[in-house]
């Protein structure tokens, strides 16, 4: 883990540091959620997604699936179990990346060496063995994939020259006008798809989401409502005072494994949530940005942006935008910064940090390029003892108030939600 990783990992996430996977299936509440259980000596695996991976050389295809999982195992081999129609394809499942290991439910990945076509009908499901499969014992897995859980799997496309987004878990409740506003801004820097997690949102930031899948921009996935673990941790959320350090940062990791896989075929992607903002000094779209730093910088797997917070208030009306109503900051800050990667190039994703690949680089874009915006509430502590500091004003937004305010308008009336 480098330096950055570190700093992060104090300053950001109160955690713990880099990588790892899992998988598994049940239906939880209403929650269709996988899981297979062999016995306490092997553990569980729980799957949140089954991702096929672009072949990325001719010929173009998929050359297996990749399982996105909490992983509650020990000493376990998994078997995938490919099924299409009445057939059953076998392989061994290899995990390739994790987060950490000093917890139970480990976020982490498995792939699944099973070249495929896009066949809307593909399932997946796992089989625990207490030892590699001998060549005989070839019939024994398949008789046992009869007897399992299936779930879909994902077929990614490739979209050269687009940018996807990431924004991990939504939850609790969110401000519609503000979902709306954050939407309809990356839909001006052009940005073409948006994957998120949800979690037992309120029905008004639900509306908004049903409203944004049907114009084609958000893709979402249901998040387990009671989150896998031992049961010493059953009743963690994602909520300030009811996280559990160090798991919290798995569990959001898993979503973080799901989009990258997601956003595999994309040219540009990144991790940023509901309340970030990229914003170019040059009043470029963030896809123009990207592009011309690639042009720049030909061997870039990554580019980091500098934060600049902006401190909300409880005292303003729920319906006040973010991006033209704060406008106080200290400026910009080498604290919690966000990263748009060039899917191909990258090794590993988390919300902070990126792996390339080898003979590439992650380059830091300068502050007077461009920089996150944050709005947030301030957490007093170490870095923030005093947030009344925030003395600098920020106008740059405004160049965008009269069109965000008129599509805020447009788009509520459409979804039949109050302002």
């Amino acid at each position: 883990m480098d330096a950055v990783s570190g700093l992060l990992t104090q300053v950001c996430l109160n955690s713990v540091s880099y990588l790892r996977l899992m998988d598994s299936k049940v239906q939880l509440n209403m929650w269709y959620y996988t899981r297979w259980i062999s016995g306490k000596q092997y553990g569980d695996l729980y799957i949140l997604s089954a991702v096929a991976k672009l072949e990325t050389s001719p010929p173009t295809g998929y050359r297996g699936i990749v399982l996105n999982v909490w992983d509650d195992s020990i000493n376990s081999q998994f078997y995938c179990c490919l099924k299409i129609g009445s057939a059953y394809r076998v392989a061994r499942a290899i995990q390739t990346s994790f987060y950490d290991k000093q917890t139970t439910a480990i976020a982490s990945q498995y792939i699944c060496n099973i070249p495929l076509k896009n066949n809307t009908s593909s399932r997946v499901g796992v089989v625990v063995m207490d030892a590699i499969a001998e060549p005989s014992q070839q019939l024994d897995v398949i008789q046992k994939c009869k007897n399992v859980t299936y779930t879909k799997v994902y077929f990614p496309k490739s979209n050269e020259g687009k940018l996807g987004l990431c924004t991990k878990i939504a939850y609790s409740k969110l401000n519609p006008a503000h979902l709306i506003e954050w939407f309809e801004y990356q839909k001006m820097m052009g940005v073409d798809k948006v994957i998120a997690a949800k979690q037992d949102i309120n029905s008004e930031a639900l509306r908004v989401f049903k409203h944004y899948e049907e114009q084609g921009i958000l893709e979402t996935i249901d998040y387990p409502v009671q989150l896998p673990g031992d049961s010493s941790m059953i009743n963690r959320t994602f909520e300030v005072g009811g996280r559990v350090f160090p798991q919290f940062s798995h569990d959001e990791q898993v979503s973080v494994y799901h989009c990258k896989e997601r956003l595999q075929g994309y040219q540009y992607a990144a991790v940023v949530d509901f309340d970030e903002f990229i914003v170019s000094s040059k009043n470029q779209t963030t896809l123009e940005l990207i592009q011309d730093l690639t042009k720049q910088y030909p061997k870039a797997a990554a580019f980091t942006f500098y934060t600049t917070f902006f401190f909300t208030n409880k005292s303003m009306p729920e319906n006040a935008t973010l991006t033209t109503t704060y406008l106080q900051t200290v400026g910009p800050r080498w604290e919690c910064f966000k990263n748009i990667y060039i899917p191909t190039r990258v090794k590993t994703v988390t919300t902070h940090t990126i792996e390339p690949l080898n003979s590439y680089e992650r380059k830091t874009v300068p502050d007077k390029t461009a920089v996150l915006h944050h709005y947030r509430e301030c957490i007093r502590g170490e870095k923030w003892k005093d947030c009344s500091q925030l003395k600098k004003p920020d106008y740059i937004m405004l160049r965008h108030k009269k069109e965000i305010q008129s599509r805020i308008k447009t788009q509520m009336k459409l979804i039949n939600t109050k302002r």
